[in-house]
């Protein structure tokens, strides 16, 4: 970090100086994406060019609403490069209170997803990160809708931004009621950083995971510092932070090195089994509340690693007191440690005057971290902001309202609160806040709320009221709550009163206000049956409600409420689920959270994810194919040995008996490796999934003796074994899946894992990787392999999809495709593709390579120069070459994308394992000037798959799947050329379960009979290299109607296109235009963070290579989604 005193640093500047430095070093890991620092850069610079194309600039204020990937990562960065301040959405925030904070904070625009927009307000001015980069050259060209809205007002790109201008608004609870914005600058986190890192440095080798909610300021620590020296932020899936088994895997497999934890939260995560696995952790931070001394004596018999107490309030940046937690703190709260650089904490009485070692007294802040105050409220920013007596003149001081004491030894502790102000979970609630929300109730009075504690020991916020009129429920009084506040601000427990007691000045008496003694059964008999774990119906239910009892501090529970209603709340659901998880049950957090009742809640345990998809009708049984099953029927050919396979090492010590425990697990959870296809080639299949037990882990896995074999020698053996399994597949007895194992005691052997692909696509294989790896942490620990609950069945998808083909909205895209699908050939006068002929055995293969020195400006600094994504700069300089190829060429090609975004609101298939690919085709004939001027081309590129409906999944449904229209789109010419961009692999691992180098990742393999699907096929992909990553292009065409001259010539055209756009990145651009009107025609300068294209040099053509290539049949397969792009081949 540069030296803080320069006073010029901004924080999205610190990562773009880094990015510079280390632009091949990942920045953002994630479960199943990830960007390098270079992509990151290019991927802000992207967003921030289409925030500035709608007027935002300096001292704007943006929302940011994106749940946890790394675009939310870029989109924050993006907004600092505008020169505007972020507001952090929590998106698990209920409606009510994101419609508060937006109507306080008054943002210019929403920076969202398509997916998560619906959260917003109705109307809310939105930028989409979801829609790839569009620039519009001339009058009519092709728009996106989010430039269809005017600017509010005119901006230059990239302004110059001060260090004291806002960086973030960050919103804390409120004691008038209303939550409050606290304005952070540039200055003020810049200084925290520099501290942060002298006192505990990171470097590139770091990895810092990131499972804090955004709304909350202490995501700070989790994304900047490790962004500002080269190391990697690790990101939780969005919710993955209230399940500990989920984050222990996630630190083990992404090999973190530094956590933070709330105190309520650390032990329990502790306690979980699986945090044993996380053994590269060598920091964990605890904040926001006070640290135990029993937890960091847990924590000392747990890792060997260092835990940092931090102490801070949001208004002076984060953290503003450190301490090392090494020596005994004997009994009580950790210290809050010594003050932070360049910031004081004085201890003071109600007069402000300093009081004595040893006496408590309230902290006030002050110092370089202190935020600019709070967001127009100017009247409680000079209440808690107030004049320094003891620094410089015009020096402030922030009221912490913490009470604490500083020893003789100059070390501050934490005593209490001057007011009522607590924390649930490490998130500041004040209870006037929750008062407000209650008297919003139409049947409420009065409503007084306060923190107390159970008799386990926990803090739980209670909340007592009068009604007015009519009558409510506890439970119905807190879905009221639900509904405007955070999940911290609910209380877990409300007491009904006929009136609230009073002093003797008729105020409110709050120590009057106390819980009901433990009631007795009598009393509590209108609440339902009341359970006695001492006399349980089942092991099930002794397990669990002993679980409850004790975790709520109570005697006796009732069936017949949730457990929230019983005094439980975030944190207590996170320790039920992992207590009920050791004994065995299947339950998660959110079971816990969303079951109504506890006996809702025995259910799910006794009979487990898997049992209840089994009885939900949408789950097991017949179904319809999707679009791409469809597509590959027509193809024709023998489908069973069309598969995908991977290699993975596994544990030096796994037995049999182990391993096959772990694949049962994992084919009793995904149903479609339980699937079979039933049917004739002449007309569709049907799919049907079979209930669990029908296929036996026994019956897939063959296990191999290399116990003598060496790791160069294990490779053809492997291969072999692979053929031999591909053999053994079936799609309609089932047989979806074989395993071999290649024991090899003592050290790491290897597991091949082959897949039909009608059943996976390579998100499904990174997907089955991680649960084979869990699997086997759990069943290590608990005696029993556990996997995740898969929340969508692939049947009921499959189902949806059947709807939506019908809907009318898709009806609306029919014109768009049809207008897709070019009339001319792509060589004609050449014959047409024969399926008896043109098969995967009779195909040519040819992989050509591009430099390492062109492939990294190609992939990470064009698409940063031009403002757009990597997908447009690939197609664009294919667009070029298909226009020198063959002149007046205006072709249709086809993509392929993951189709696995949100398109029904609520249904994520992000854990399902099945063929969820799209393909569709894109029209990228260039016309005039555009043909032979690079940054014309590129912007009719980008323009045209901007213009794509929904990420391309209507074609195949209207084409497969809709009677109606599927004549439309079937009788028309289709694409004859396939372009995969798979992405870029990374370095190879050697730890457990991890992919193994040694063996092709993810391949496609298919029978030699087979018939070829296109007349040409392109793959490409970045693998690493010594001299870094370097771009190749596998191409496989039919002989027969590709001449193989021409074949080599479009390629070598291409790779000269691809490296005149890598040095037009490269090259310094021109001062940009002035600023134009946004009207019905806009300007490169709307969408380009450089306000326009470089002029274009004389590029030579890269020298192209000819290698050993995948043989016919062996395709690389994609790895898992890169958020940059949505048209990948899965």
């Amino acid at each position: 970090l540069p030296i803080y005193q320069d006073g010029a640093a901004t924080l999205h500047g610190l990562v773009a100086a880094q990015a510079a430095r280390t632009p091949h070093a990942p920045a953002v890991l994630s479960d199943d994406a990830g960007l390098t620092y270079a992509e990151l850069e290019a991927r802000a610079e992207t967003l921030a060019a289409r925030l500035a194309a709608r007027g935002v600039g300096r001292n704007d204020l943006v929302a940011v609403a994106l749940d946890r990937s790394p675009d939310l990562v870029a989109g924050m960065l993006a907004v600092l490069k505008t020169g505007a301040a972020y507001v952090p959405i929590d998106m698990g925030y209920p409606a009510g209170r994101i419609g508060q904070m937006l109507d306080d904070a008054r943002p210019v625009v929403a920076l969202t997803s398509r997916a998560a927009v619906g959260r917003l307000p109705a109307g809310f001015p939105a930028v989409y990160v979801d829609e790839p980069a569009v620039f519009v050259d001339e009058p009519g060209a092709d728009s996106a809708a989010e430039l269809s809205r005017p600017p509010h007002r005119q901006v230059q790109p990239h302004p110059e931004v001060l260090p004291d201008e806002a960086a973030y608004v960050v919103y804390t609870s409120g004691s008038t009621g209303r939550p409050k914005g606290v304005v952070v600058s540039h200055r003020s986190v810049v200084a925290y950083l520099t501290w942060m890192q002298a006192e505990y440095p990171l470097g590139p080798d770091d990895r810092f995971v990131q499972k804090s909610p955004t709304g909350f300021d202490g995501a700070v620590l989790e994304f900047y510092p490790v962004l500002c020296v080269g190391g990697a932020v690790v990101l939780a899936r969005p919710d993955g932070h209230r399940e500990p088994e989920y984050v222990a895997g996630l630190i083990a497999r992404q090999r973190v090195t530094v956590a933070q934890f709330v105190p309520s939260l650390l032990p329990v995560f502790l306690d979980d089994e699986f945090a044993a696995s996380c053994k590269t952790l060598r920091r964990v931070f605890s904040g926001s509340e006070a640290l135990p001394a029993a937890v960091q004596e847990q924590f000392r018999q747990r890792f060997d690693a260092e835990l940092v107490n931090l102490y801070g309030p949001t208004e002076a940046t984060v953290d503003v007191a450190s301490w090392r937690c090494e020596s005994d703190p004997g009994s009580g709260v950790v210290p809050l440690g010594f003050p932070a650089y360049r910031t004081r904490i004085e201890v003071l009485d109600s007069h402000l005057r300093r009081v004595a070692p040893g006496e408590p007294g309230e902290l006030y802040v002050s110092g370089v971290q202190l935020a600019r105050g709070y967001l127009g409220r100017p009247g409680l920013t000079c209440e808690r902001f107030v004049a320094d007596p003891y620094g410089a003149p015009g020096e402030r001081m922030y009221r912490t309202g913490d009470v604490g004491r500083r020893r003789a030894d100059g070390v501050l502790e934490f005593v209490g609160r001057v007011d009522d102000q607590v924390k649930v979970g490490g998130v500041r609630v004040e209870p006037a806040e929750v008062e407000a929300a209650l008297l919003e109730h139409p049947a409420v009075r009065q409503a007084a709320a306060k923190a107390v504690t159970t008799p386990g020991g926990q803090l739980r916020l209670a909340a007592w009221v009068a009604l007015d009129q009519g009558s409510t429920s506890d439970a119905d009084l807190r879905e009221f709550l639900r509904a405007r506040l955070p999940e911290a601000a609910v209380p877990s427990r409300i007491v009904f009163l006929d009136e609230l007691p009073q002093n003797a000045h008729e105020k409110l008496d709050r120590a009057a206000l106390t819980l009901p003694d433990q009631q007795t059964e009598a009393e509590t008999a209108d609440r339902g049956d009341l359970a006695d774990p001492a006399d349980p119906v089942d092991e099930t239910e002794r397990e669990l409600l002993t679980a409850v009892r004790d975790i709520l501090g109570v005697d006796r529970v009732t069936l017949t409420e949730g457990f929230i209603a019983q005094g439980g709340d975030s944190i207590s659901a996170i320790r039920l689920a992992g207590r009920a998880r050791r004994a065995g049950l299947s339950v998660t957090t959110g079971d816990v959270l969303r079951a109504p009742t506890l006996a809702d809640l025995l259910d799910i345990a006794r009979y487990g994810q898997v049992a209840a998809e089994q009885s939900d009708p949408e789950a097991v049984g017949r179904f319809d194919p999707t679009p791409i099953m469809r597509w590959l029927h027509d193809v024709g050919g023998p489908l069973d040995a069309f598969s995908q396979s991977m290699v993975l090492r596994t544990p030096a010590d796994l037995t049999e008996d182990e391993l096959t425990a772990c694949l049962q697990a994992i084919i009793d959870r995904h149903d479609m490796l339980r699937a079979r296809f039933i049917g004739a080639a002449d007309k569709p299949w049907q799919p049907e999934v079979l209930p669990v037990g029908t296929v036996t882990a026994s019956s897939c896995l063959r296990v191999e003796s290399a116990e003598q074999v060496p790791d160069l020698e294990l490779r053809p053996i492997v291969r072999a074994g692979l053929e031999h399994a591909r053999s053994e597949l079936s799609i309609s007895a089932p047989r979806m899946l074989q395993a071999i194992w290649y024991r090899r005691t003592g050290r790491q052997g290897r597991l091949a894992l082959l897949v039909n692909h009608l059943a996976v696509d390579g998100v499904s294989l990174r997907i089955l990787q991680s649960d084979l790896a869990q699997a086997w942490l759990s069943l290590r620990r608990s005696g029993t392999p556990h996997v995740a609950p898969v929340p969508v069945a692939f049947r009921r998808w499959a189902g949806l999809l059947q709807q939506d083909a019908r809907a009318p909205r898709r009806r609306k895209e029919l014109s768009y495709w049809k207008g897709s699908l070019s009339a001319q050939p792509l060589m004609p006068g050449g014959r047409a593709l024969d399926p008896a002929v043109d098969t995967i055995a009779t195909a040519r293969t040819r992989r050509f390579d591009l430099p390492a020195e062109l492939t990294e400006p190609l992939l990470n600094r064009a698409p940063a120069a031009f403002g757009t994504d990597i997908n447009a700069v690939l197609l664009a300089g294919l667009a070029l070459a298909l226009g020198q190829w063959r002149e007046g060429a205006d072709l249709s090609i086809a993509l392929e994308g993951h189709g696995r975004h949100e398109v029904f609101p609520g249904v994520d298939p992000d854990r399902t394992v099945g063929w969820f690919t799209t393909l569709f085709p894109v029209r990228i004939g260039l016309d005039g000037a555009d043909r032979t001027d690079p940054r014309r081309a590129l912007a009719r590129i980008a323009s045209r798959l901007a213009a794509v409906p929904d990420k391309g999944l209507g074609f195949g449904l209207l084409r497969y799947l809709n009677p109606e229209t599927a004549g439309a789109l079937g009788s028309r010419p289709q694409p004859e050329l396939l372009v995969n961009y798979l992405g870029r692999f990374g370095e190879a691992e050697t730890d457990d379960w991890a992919l193994d180098a040694d063996h092709d990742v993810a391949l496609d393999e298919a029978d030699g009979a087979m018939p070829l699907a296109f007349a040409v096929e392109v793959n490409c992909l970045a693998m690493p290299r010594e001299a870094g990553h370097v771009f190749s292009a596998v191409w496989t065409w039919a002989a027969g109607v590709v001449d193989d001259e021409a074949v080599a010539r479009l390629a070598e055209l291409w790779f000269a296109r691809l490296a005149e756009l890598a040095a037009l990145a490269v090259e310094p651009p021109p001062p940009p235009p002035a600023a134009t009107a946004m009207g019905s025609t806009a300007t490169a300068t709307a969408t380009s963070p450089k306000g326009h294209f470089p002029a274009s040099p004389t590029a030579s053509p890269p020298s192209t290579s000819s290698a050993p290539s995948p043989r016919p049949g062996r395709i690389p397969a994609a790895p898992a989604p890169d958020p940059d792009s949505d048209f990948r081949a899965f």
